[in-house]
Order: structure tokens, then C-alpha cells, then sequence
């Protein structure tokens, strides 16, 4: 069971940097898009425009997305150890209740 804890410590300190990853590479890919943004005023029509702005951001928006998907993964991971965590006290709980019953050959 404190193996298990250690792992959820150590799964949140990575979450923690992978937000702040994510964070920044949406920081980034905002930048980016505003910039390619006012670059493109005044060049062809609305969608020729968006189309330039979608090819200008194009890595900073792939770098984003898969910063956001490691996030959400590494939360995920934090939620499976938490209910493992959780399983591992529930039967901790029961084999001590089990082995404090009248004629249990548990605590003998």
C-alpha cells in the first residue's frame, strides 16, 4: 500500500509539470495564431485568411493538443492508482476485521 502512495505522489508531481507543459504550449499556439492573425489582414478573402492562419499555427497547435493529451492521461493514471489505493485499504480493512472475529485463526 505505500508503494502504491508513493506511486500516486509521483504521478502528481509529473501531472503538475505536464500542466504546466500544456499550459505553455497554449500560450504559444495563442501567440502564434494572433500574430498569423494580423499578418493576414487585408489578404483575400475570410476563409483564405483562416486557411493561412491554420498553416501558420499548425506546430504549435499539434505541440498544444499533445500536451493536452498527456495531461489527460497522466490524469487518468492519478484516478486508476487512486482506486487501487482505495481497493488496497478496503482490504486492509476487511483482514483486520476478519482477523478480530470470535474463532478467527487469523490473529492466532
Amino acid at each position: 500500500m505505500q508503494q502504491r502512495s508513493q506511486h500516486l505522489d509521483a504521478a502528481s508531481r509529473d501531472t503538475r509539470k505536464l500542466a504546466t507543459r500544456y499550459a505553455e504550449a497554449r500560450q504559444e499556439f495563442r501567440v502564434a495564431q494572433a500574430r498569423a492573425v494580423l499578418r493576414s489582414v487585408g489578404q483575400g478573402s475570410v476563409k483564405d485568411r483562416e486557411a493561412r492562419v491554420t498553416l501558420a499555427v499548425v506546430d504549435e497547435q499539434f505541440k498544444m493538443d499533445l500536451a493536452e493529451q498527456e495531461l489527460k492521461a497522466a490524469r487518468d493514471h492519478i484516478g486508476t492508482l487512486r482506486a487501487q489505493l482505495s481497493a488496497d485499504q478496503s482490504i486492509g480493512a476487511w483482514l483486520r476485521a476478519e482477523a478480530s472475529l470470535p474463532g478467527s485463526t487469523w490473529g492466532a
